[in-house]
Parts: structure tokens; C-alpha cells; sequence
């Protein structure tokens, strides 16, 4: 029996942990539901009650459909319910989801999947996604997906050597690729043959991010394996786990992607660190030697470095588990000595991000960089990172050129500074952990700058603090924005060291961040190619609406290839700006 394919679209959906019901709906009846298991147990025991809810949600939806609502979502218990309404009718792509569900990433898929199903519906019709939002209406043509692999790989050194034959191809080559699929090795065969069959000569190097899915399908051993079944022996590689990319054909927060250039006026090294929570500065010059040893006979004018290292996870505190939020003033106490334990012990909590970089910059100042932290789907729990044939944890993977093609690297954030200032009256010997503001508890103060009541410090607390962003001009001038990462007692703990003890509140938009785009781009009829890192918080903070992202770069860059990976704590060196970090950052390498 042929399965019905909005049917195969929802069961995509439900794999995700957080989806525990996905269905196509119109007032008072269900249009199509899965194909497999229908709804998970979570929803059992609320079905009636959201299914009455959801008939009075879709009277408004029939009511405003026609002038342009695009979506709805209600509260009820410990569930949310989502509505992706299809443009003009009084139908929509319902999902249900826990209360504290990572929903900035949820909707990036679930916009995703409105999309896919609104193919399905008009095959012959180019579709305008019509999104209430930040620029009023989006307009967006639905992207194909790359072709899927064959069963074998089909790239050999023949096929190669034809490629390079081709006439008219230009000497500098960059191709996106992608895959979508579930199993951990077949997506990382599908992730290099969609980007290395574009190409005309093999890649002098490899580019490769993914969600943290795959540590569930097969593992990123085997994802890896399955890149290398493709990729020519000796590529250099590097790559990581991040939150979710944006890439020529779309935004994603679960896939592959990867980018393969070749050049041959260029000279690459890929250089690792180990233990970059224990010993960050150690870390930084294990990469940088092998960088130097790797480069000393290059000659080639610009340099750059794209790096990713392991960013900060949680730790498992005995009698507590991992929690974000310590109440206990005897334990918050002591919870600086015992986060130095974990750091260089266990090597959880901070990732010292801002260490690393002072250091690796100060060896490596002739070199323009773009940085990012690796990481899940932002809980912090675990992520990973890849170096050639090996997948790593609590490392910096760095790849590094020498090139006759000027790079130029910027960082923008699209913050503004309020004018809820306040003095840090006194830090840990971390310089992470504040515990007093303006000569008070640190917590009630800041709660009191922010306009929230101790009452919100519960576990939705994180929802309201990721937008109430902190920071402080660093030494050098540049705003450094942070987010309050762990509550201890009255204390709480910042992701990076504080140089600058007078501080402000800082007003995120999304206007706002959208803004920061434009004034980092600049496109020239020379560039070749744009990398970026952002901040998985703008991804939470957009949501769906990230897909205004990628009709910005798609804009800018037209038939020119891009990649953007979400990351956690990002940030960028050149001798023009200097070293600047922090959260919320987007950044910038755009050759040519």
C-alpha cells in the first residue's frame, strides 16, 4: 500500500524527541496523522483536553487565515500546542510538544516540514510562505533537497579525473553539501558525495557540521566512516556538533552539512589541542605549533583560521544531577572552588573559550580567524568535534590556510546597550561567578534590574533570561555579551571572565539582529564563497523566522555558495578589529 507522503513528512517530525504529536488539521477533524505509532504515551492522558482547545484555535485560524496569520500556539499543562497554518486556508501543521522544549529549534523543522507538505500539496506551484514576523512577508520558493546517494559510492578517482578535464572551470571551486537522513553513515556518505560532486578537482580541504542526532543513529564514528567512504584519503578535515545551519538550500536544526573547496594556490593545515577545559592555554599552543610546524614554508599572502572547540556542558553534581539552578547558599559557597574541580578534573562546566583565544591569537597574529564552540541542541550536555579520521571531545580542531585570495572576517552582534547600568562589586577568583552587584546580592539585584521577581527563578527562568542578555566593554573597547549560564545561591555564573566590572542590560530584537547582517556583509563581484559562526541564542531568539537569515545570504550571495553554523560562544580575530567574543555575535569570512 502506498504510504501517503504528508504522512511520511509528520513521521520525520516524530523522531525528534521533543515532538510528541505531529499532525495536518482543520477544525474538527484530523487530515492526516503519521503512518507509524501515531502519537507518543506523553499524550495520552491530555488528548481530549487539547483536542477541544485546538477546535476554538482553529476558529481564529479560519477567521484570519486569508490575511496572512501565520502561526498559533497555546499553553496547556506541562504541553504547548504549535500551529503552522498553510497560507489561505483555514488548515495547519499541528504539533505538540513539551512546555520546556527547546522551541527555537522545534520550529526551525516544523517550518521545515509546513514547507515540504505545501509541495506535496501543489507540485506544479512555486509556494510563498507567508510568515508574520520581523520583515512582514517572507517570501521564500521551496528548495530541493539534494539528490540522495546511491547505495554504493559512486565517486572514484576516474570520476575525479573526468572532473578535472571539464573545460571553462574556474580555479577556485567551493561546494555546499547536505544530507538529511537518519542513519548515522548513510548521511555522512550523502553529506561529502552532494558537496565533492560538484566539484571539478578533488578538495584541498573539508569543512563538516552536524546536529547531535547522529550520536543516537549510529554514532559519529560511524558518521564519520561514512564521510570517509567518499572523501578522498588525505583530505584534511575539521569540523563539529552544532545547533543547526543555514545553507544554500534552506535552514536546519537537524542534518549534515558540509563544504568542500579546492584551490590550488592555497596551502592548508589542520592543527588539535586536547583538554581545553583543563588547560585552555596548553590546548591553543598544541595547535598552533602544529599549525606553524605544518605552514612554515607557505608563502601565500592572506591567512586565515576557521577553529571549533568544545564548548561548556553541565556538570552532574553528586545529590543534584545537573541542574542550572543551585538554590543552596552553603553550596553556591563553595561552588567556585568545586566548578574549578569539575573544569580541570572532569573537565565540565565553562569551556574557557576567552582564555583560548588570548592565547591563540597572541601566537598566531598574523592569521584573521573565525571561531566557534561546538555543541547539541544547546542544553549543553555534550557535543563533539571532528579532526581528519577521528571524532574528539573537549578539543580545539583548527584548519588554516595560506591563500592568494584576501579574506575578510568581521564581527557584528545587532545589541544595544540600555541605559540599566550597574557596578559588579565583587567576582569570584575565577572572575566567572558574580556575587554582588552594586554592593548586593548578586541574584535580587540583577532580578531587579531585569524587572523580574525571585518567583520566576524556576525552571522557565531560561526562557526569559536567554533575551536578557548582560555585558561589559573589555579592555580593548568591545562589547562582550554574555548570558547568565548557572544560578548559585545569590550568586550566579557568566561564560566569560569579567575585565570590566561596570556593566549594562542589553536590548535583543530580532530587528535587531537581523540588522547586525547588513552591516557585516559586504559582497564584492569578487567574492567566492562566505563562512559564518553565530550564536545558537539568535537561532532560539528567530526561530522560524531564521529563514529571514537565509533570504539575506541568499540575496547577498546569489549563485555564490554559503554556510552558517550555530554555534555556542563564537568570535573573531584580524589585525583590523582585533579579538572580539562572546554571545549573540554573528561572524563573518567572506573570500574574495
Amino acid at each position: 500500500m502506498r504510504v501517503d507522503p504528508i504522512a511520511m513528512v509528520l513521521d520525520d517530525l516524530l523522531r525528534l524527541d521533543d515532538i510528541l504529536a505531529c499532525m495536518v488539521a482543520r477544525r474538527n477533524m484530523i487530515s492526516v496523522m503519521p503512518s507509524g505509532e501515531g502519537f507518543k504515551p506523553e499524550v495520552d492522558q491530555i488528548w481530549d483536553s487539547i483536542h477541544r482547545a485546538m477546535d476554538s484555535v482553529f476558529g481564529v485560524i479560519g477567521e484570519y487565515s486569508q490575511i496572512g496569520l501565520g502561526e498559533m500556539e497555546f499553553r496547556l499543562q506541562d504541553h504547548e500546542v504549535l500551529f503552522y497554518v498553510f497560507p489561505d486556508t483555514e488548515s495547519a501543521l499541528v504539533a505538540i510538544v513539551p512546555a520546556l522544549a527547546n522551541k527555537g529549534l522545534l520550529e526551525v523543522e516544523l517550518e521545515n516540514a509546513r514547507r515540504e507538505i505545501l509541495k506535496i500539496m501543489n507540485p506544479e506551484v512555486k509556494t510563498e510562505i507567508v510568515i508574520s514576523g520581523y520583515e512582514n512577508k517572507i517570501m521564500q520558493e521551496l528548495e530541493r533537497l539534494p539528490k540522495s546517494v546511491e547505495e554504493q559510492n559512486t565517486i572514484t578517482s576516474q570520476t575525479i579525473s573526468k572532473k578535472k578535464d571539464v573545460p571553462g572551470a574556474s580555479d577556485f571551486e567551493a561546494a555546499v553539501g547536505m544530507s538529511r537522513k537518519w542513519d548515522a553513515r548513510e548521511a555522512g556518505r550523502e553529506v561529502a558525495e552532494t558537496a565533492i560532486r560538484q566539484l571539478h578537482k578533488p578538495p584541498s580541504f573539508f569543512l563538516l557540521f552536524s546536529t547531535i542526532h547522529y550520536e543516537k543513529h549510529g554514532g559519529f564514528q560511524e558518521f564519520l566512516n561514512g564521510v570517509w567512504d567518499v572523501l578522498p584519503k588525505g583530505t584534511p578535515l575539521i569540523g563539529g556538533t552544532v545547533a543547526g545551519f543555514i545553507n544554500p538550500e534552506g535552514c536546519y536544526t537537524r542534518g549534515a552539512t558540509g563544504l568542500a573547496v579546492s584551490y590550488p594556490n592555497m596551502d592548508v593545515a589542520v592543527g588539535f589541542g586536547k583538554n581545553t577545559k583543563r588547560n585552555p592555554k596548553k590546548a591553543a599552543r598544541q595547535c598552533a605549533d602544529m599549525i606553524k610546524m605544518r605552514l612554515k614554508n607557505s608563502n601565500y599572502e592572506h591567512k586565515f583560521i576557521l577553529d571549533i572547540m568544545s564548548s561548556g556542558l553541565i556538570p552532574q553534581i553528586p545529590g543534584m544531577g545537573r541542574t542550572m539552578i543551585i538554590r543552596s547558599k552553603i553550596i553556591s559557597k563553595v561552588s567556585p572552588r568545586l566548578f574549578d574541580f569539575y573544569g580541570k578534573i572532569m573537565q565540565k562546566g565553562v569551556c574557557r573559550q576567552d582564555e583560548l583565544l588570548k592565547e591563540f591569537v597572541q601566537l598566531l597574529p598574523d592569521y584573521s580567524l573565525i571561531h566557534g564552540g561546538a555543541t547539541d541542541d544547546i542544553s549543553q550536555l555534550r557535543n563533539y568535534q571532528f579532526f581528519n579520521e577521528y571524532v574528539s571531545t573537549n578539543s580545539i580542531c583548527a584548519l588554516a590556510m595560506n591563500i592568494d585570495i584576501p579574506i575578510r572576517v568581521k564581527t557584528t552582534q545587532g545589541l544595544t546597550e540600555t541605559n540599566r547600568t550597574f557596578k559588579i562589586s565583587s567576582l569570584d577568583h575565577s572572575r566567572r561567578v558574580i556575587k554582588s552587584i552594586d554592593g548586593k546580592p548578586a541574584i535580587p539585584r540583577l532580578f531587579e534590574i531585569m524587572h523580574l521577581k525571585m518567583e520566576d527563578l524556576n525552571e522557565h527562568i531560561f526562557n526569559k533570561i536567554f533575551f536578557l542578555p548582560i555585558g561589559w566593554k573589555s579592555k580593548d573597547n568591545k562589547l562582550v555579551a554574555t548570558v547568565v549560564g548557572i544560578f548559585l545561591g545569590d550568586y550566579f555564573y557568566v561564560m566569560f571572565q569579567v575585565d570590566n566590572v561596570n556593566a549594562t542590560l542589553l536590548n535583543l530584537s530580532g530587528q535587531g539582529l537581523l540588522k547586525s547582517i547588513n552591516e557585516n556583509i559586504i559582497v564584492t563581484n569578487n567574492t567566492q564563497l562566505g563562512i559564518f559562526s553565530s550564536c545558537g541564542s539568535r537561532l532560539l531568539a528567530l526561530g522560524n523566522h531564521v529563514y529571514d537569515v537565509h533570504n539575506k545570504l541568499k540575496d547577498y550571495f546569489n549563485d555564490k555558495p554559503f554556510l552558517l553554523y550555530y554555534v555556542a560562544g563564537e568570535g573573531s580575530y584580524s589585525s583590523e578589529h582585533g579579538l572580539e567574543y562572546g554571545n549573540y555575535t554573528f561572524n563573518s569570512a567572506i573570500f574574495g
